[in-house]
């Protein structure tokens, strides 16, 4: 649901921003005070030097103001996450003796269950942040594990997806946090 701010000062003067929309899991917003206007941009948003409002143009219900530097994250994010699950299941592939063609199902997985977890899960009617993150990450290593069972059950167990998955999920996550933190904070 897009939001504005709107503020009345103590001189009368009532003020409205632009319209945004949280799309973060841990979305965090600067509001500047302009002479006619307020603008709320997203914190790691380059819009801090820049004094004009979006145009309806730039707008996206899903991803406010912000769409350009929102999509150009994810897709940093999605890279680092294939990079890190597909090298992992490369070594566990390798140590099995595992034929490597499960990596194109492994980044099949994760093409679909990352874009669910970016950008439906925010989504989600819940105000804790860490309840959202939980409930992603869970249905992200279900579905990984569904999704290579159906594909690749006759060349891994269970167990052995379950373990791939765990692992791969595990470090695309820790990894995520340790190199997209200081970038978007």
């Amino acid at each position: 649901m897009p939001v504005k701010v709107k503020i009345k000062f103590s001189d009368g003067v009532t003020k409205e921003s632009n319209i945004f929309q949280t799309l973060g899991f841990d979305s965090k917003y600067n509001l500047r005070v302009l002479e006619d206007r307020l603008y709320v941009y997203d914190a790691s948003d380059m819009a801090i030097f820049d004094d004009q409002p979006a145009t309806d143009y730039d707008y996206n219900p899903m991803f406010g103001n912000q769409a350009k530097s929102k999509l150009g994250i994810f897709y940093g994010a999605l890279f680092l996450t294939l990079v890190i699950e597909l090298l992992t299941g490369l070594i566990f592939l390798k140590t099995k003796k595992k034929p490597l063609i499960i990596l194109i199902y492994l980044a099949l997985a994760n093409f679909i269950s990352l874009p669910t977890l970016w950008f439906l899960f925010p989504l989600l009617p819940i105000s804790s942040h860490n309840l959202i993150i939980l409930l992603g990450e869970l249905f992200v290593v279900i579905f990984e594990i569904l999704f290579l069972y159906l594909f690749c059950r006759k060349h891994l167990t269970i167990k052995e997806i379950i373990i791939l998955i765990i692992i791969a999920n595990l470090l695309s996550y820790w990894l995520g946090i340790q190199v997209w933190t200081p970038i978007v904070n």
